[in-house]
């Protein structure tokens, strides 16, 4: 798969496939019913018809916020060691919609996130590192799609600095529905090629699923909130997200576990234009 170093307070786990950063206890959440085994649908065929929203208009889709040229989105989050508990490092994002621009040929929005990770412990405890993440993505009539995504991350070694910059593209662009039905496996193909430091790696094929479980209620460091619970990621790594369900934030991910079920980030704080994510 993909090489990954930050998870990405955004969006689309995709942006999930961008930096998919898992099982602790979870007494915020309730408990999801019995589901059925999930139906599949594979990008470019007919949707089936979405599931009724849960009370109070809950979805697993994304708010228009994010398809909007000026949102702001400004999140906090900490990454946990492989106990689910022990915090490893801490993530300060500022993210915006720049403006409309054009990547591998296609018409995108350009996200730009400005992240500064400090880790907990180890030789580098306490020393911010800074990293320039643009995302490119747009949407169709029915689904969200990632082009790709351009990284320049600055790393302190001592009184060494190195910068490193390595752009990811998806070609086809990877799909994730608008309006995801529950009990509903998505499925989406693509050819990823890494250039790092201007240098291309080989092009590898890969395939990314998508499947919205239950909408619940659970608690992390930023607050208590209605979200979406759902699978993603590559068939053998499937890692499970929660994101926010209703309001200007729909489709933030604020809790993510790893295929172990253990919990490899929560958000601790995040506002959308000025307005706290609630």
């Amino acid at each position: 798969m993909i090489a990954k170093t930050h998870r990405l307070p955004a969006v689309f786990s995709l942006m999930a496939v961008l930096t998919a950063c898992g099982g602790g206890g979870d007494s915020g959440s309730s408990a999801p019913a019995a589901s059925p085994a999930p139906a599949t649908v594979v990008s470019g065929s007919p949707a089936p018809t979405p599931a009724p929203a849960a009370a109070g208009g809950s979805s697993c889709g994304l708010s228009e916020e994010y398809f909007t040229i000026g949102t702001r989105l400004q999140v906090d989050l900490r990454n946990y060691a492989a106990d689910g508990r022990t915090i490893s490092s801490n993530i300060v994002n500022n993210s915006v919609n720049t403006r409309l621009s054009t990547f591998a040929g296609a018409s995108v929005i350009e996200n730009e996130n400005n992240m500064v990770t400090t880790e907990v412990s180890g030789a580098q405890a306490g020393v911010p590192q800074a990293s320039v993440i643009k995302t490119y993505s747009n949407r169709d009539s029915s689904d969200t799609l990632s082009y790709g995504t351009d990284t320049s991350a600055t790393r302190t070694n001592g009184t060494s600095t190195s910068t490193i910059n390595f752009i990811v593209s998806f070609a086809p662009p990877l799909r994730r529905p608008l309006n995801p039905a529950l009990n509903t496996t998505y499925s989406s193909s693509t050819t990823v090629t890494n250039v790092i430091n201007g240098a291309p790696t080989p092009p590898v094929a890969f395939t990314t699923t998508f499947t919205p479980l239950a909408f619940e209620t659970i608690t992390v460091p930023a607050g208590t909130f209605p979200v979406c619970k759902y699978t993603s990621g590559a068939a053998t790594a499937l890692s499970t997200e929660y994101s926010i369900a209703t309001g200007a934030c729909r489709g933030l991910v604020v809790r993510s576990l790893n295929s172990s079920g253990v919990i490899t980030s929560e958000v601790t704080s995040a506002r959308i234009n000025g307005a706290a994510c609630l």
